[in-house]
């Protein structure tokens, strides 16, 4: 096996370009979110109570997406390892080369099983839909790293494997 391609989006577009570009996911993903809901559900029945749950929530949805991928990895097969960069921001390590299908669908569990729950309590809790349009805006904005490494992926071989290292992954060929 060799090296195709070595992906470090840390590298390539720095941490604060891509909390940028998460932010700016989010607030276009809310806007996008909000402004048919609030045509479609009844504004006067909005209620502003447990906002500390909300939060709670809130503060909750990163380590539960990352919990969703260590679940995913964990039933593909993977071997994972995972690190503590920063007191926000945990890095999880596929320990062997993974099949790049594989590592596809662990990247985009978190987007659809959170996003599907989501979007299923905004319209089972209508009252506090703003504050689920946030919850699944901000879910969207968290997962932009997953799509920048998507977008990687799809430009590589088919038949290859991941191997991830601490600051990106390399594409293999076999």
């Amino acid at each position: 096996m060799h090296c195709w391609k070595t992906v470090k989006i840390d590298q390539l577009y720095g941490e604060w370009q891509l909390i940028g570009f998460s932010g700016i996911t989010i607030f276009v993903a809310y806007t996008l979110i909000f402004l048919p809901l609030s045509f479609l559900l009844d504004l006067r029945n909005i209620h502003d109570d447990y906002f500390f749950v909300f939060v709670a929530v809130l503060l909750s949805l990163y380590p539960i997406h990352k919990a969703v991928h260590l679940i995913a990895l964990s039933v593909l097969k993977g071997k994972i390892v995972l690190l503590r960069r920063k007191l926000y921001r945990w890095r999880i390590i596929v320990a062997e080369p993974m099949e790049k299908k594989k590592y596809m669908v662990a990247l985009l569990m978190p987007f659809f099983l959170l996003n599907s729950v989501l979007l299923i309590a905004i319209f089972m809790f209508p009252s506090y839909f703003h504050y689920t349009a946030f919850l699944l805006a901000f879910h969207i904005g968290v997962c932009v790293p997953d799509f920048i490494y998507l977008k990687s992926m799809f430009h590589s071989p088919v038949n290859c494997l991941i191997e991830e290292s601490d600051e990106g992954y390399e594409i293999l060929r076999r």
